[in-house]
């Protein structure tokens, strides 16, 4: 345990207040993401359900990234700063009404509605996260962050195997009920977290009242080619997240662990957070996330010559080990340009905003489009093959450095 988890995590302290808001938060983090994934799990198969065609169903998962990012304009310019205890306790009203739309919807509107108060509830999230962090001290960053993201990817392993469970018999009360089990669960450890914690520092978001669009159009050109890997990776894994679900509930008539599909595609991520590290300062971000993913993607290509056989269990954790790199690797060469030219930190900031929302936008419509007329597994090789070849293609007429000047 101890070669996998960072030193620092075994130097905790529960006696010192900061640690233990920090294991509190880490908890609450954990269940959250058990409750998020456990309906976002059963999404998919719940608008199938009522009729929806995987196309609809496609432009319905995406619409939450477009209100997300309408939130998140609204949020930046009329919030001047968090409290993570404020926008905690928000988080969890937002995850309790969506809970409650999600159940009782019926009509694209109410599917439509739910989809807005998920991506409000992910931005509180957000900003509190940034507001706890940026509360304690700033040596402690970077740990603090890992920790977090540890128990996170935790819940996201162990959540589609409970939902699997959940859904043995369809859609039925049983998954919202285990869901509200994990909500009441986050709310416990909000109330601890309250209880440990000192007050938070006053905090500011970055606002976008002013918009200097040449310094954007500067930035975006001559990073053009990272925040291309950007949309790509969030269509890849938001695709992934549309019609994985179906494929996962389809592979349990076959066979038996057909239910860890999409566990074993998050299990890697987790385990390369310890990897990255050692293996970008070996071969470079750039290159890391580009051969990385390509390979991986390329990988998930292959889905469509086996059908629904068994060896896409092992196929499916071998390709996201090696896909699931890119993603450290591409945050690192952003936080690299925010260091090196800090004078355009904003523009890189919004921008790769932007882009993830983008992608996050059109990848469950690609995704939910091609599954109606190609199927499920065909539709995510068709998805892996496309990305993998175009990053091949942007990693080849990459220049080694790109410089902002």
């Amino acid at each position: 345990m101890r070669k996998v988890l960072p030193e620092s995590f075994f130097k905790l302290s529960i006696k010192e207040k900061t640690n233990r808001a920090l294991l509190a938060l880490a908890s609450l983090l954990f269940f959250f993401a058990i409750f998020d994934t456990l309906l976002s799990y059963a999404l998919p198969i719940l608008l199938t359900a009522h009729g929806f065609s995987e196309t609809q169903l496609g432009l319905i998962i995406g619409s939450s990234s477009f209100f997300g990012a309408i939130i998140d304009i609204f949020v930046s310019r009329f919030v001047k700063n968090t409290d993570f205890r404020k926008m905690f306790l928000l988080m969890i009203a937002g995850m309790a009404l969506y809970f409650g739309v999600l159940f009782a919807s019926e009509t694209i509107v109410m599917f439509l509605f739910s989809m807005a108060l998920w991506a409000l509830y992910w931005n509180f999230l957000s900003y509190g996260l940034y507001n706890f962090v940026g509360s304690t001290p700033e040596t402690e960053h970077a740990t603090n962050w890992g920790i977090l993201d540890i128990f996170k990817g935790l819940g996201l392993i162990v959540a589609p195997i409970i939902a699997s469970v959940a859904l043995k018999e369809g859609v039925t009360p049983l998954i919202f009920g285990v869901s509200l089990v994990f909500l009441f669960l986050v709310y416990v450890f909000y109330t601890l977290l309250v209880k440990v914690s000192d007050t938070p520092k006053k905090l500011s978001i970055k606002t976008i009242d002013r918009v200097d669009y040449r310094k954007f159009l500067k930035v975006t050109r001559i990073i053009f080619p990272i925040l291309l890997m950007d949309i790509l990776l969030a269509i890849f894994d938001m695709s992934f997240s549309t019609i994985g679900p179906l494929i996962s509930e389809s592979l349990k008539g076959p066979h038996a662990l057909g239910g860890l599909f999409l566990t074993l595609y998050y299990l890697p991520t987790v385990i390369m957070l310890w990897l990255a590290g050692p293996i970008t300062k070996r071969f470079g971000k750039k290159r890391t996330a580009f051969i990385g993913f390509s390979i991986g993607a390329i990988g998930i290509g292959t889905f469509a010559l086996f059908g629904k056989g068994v060896i896409l269990l092992p196929l499916v954790f071998v390709t996201s080990m090696i896909s699931s790199l890119a993603w450290p690797a591409i945050k690192g060469c952003f936080a690299d340009y925010i260091t090196r030219y800090p004078k355009y930190e904003r523009e890189i900031e919004i921008l790769t905003s932007f882009f993830g929302n983008i992608g996050c936008i059109i990848g469950p419509v690609i995704a939910g489009f091609l599954a109606q007329h190609m199927g499920d597994i065909e539709a995510l090789s068709a998805i892996g093959v496309v990305c993998g070849v175009i990053t091949l293609v942007v990693w080849r007429t990459t220049p080694r450095k790109i410089r902002i000047i």
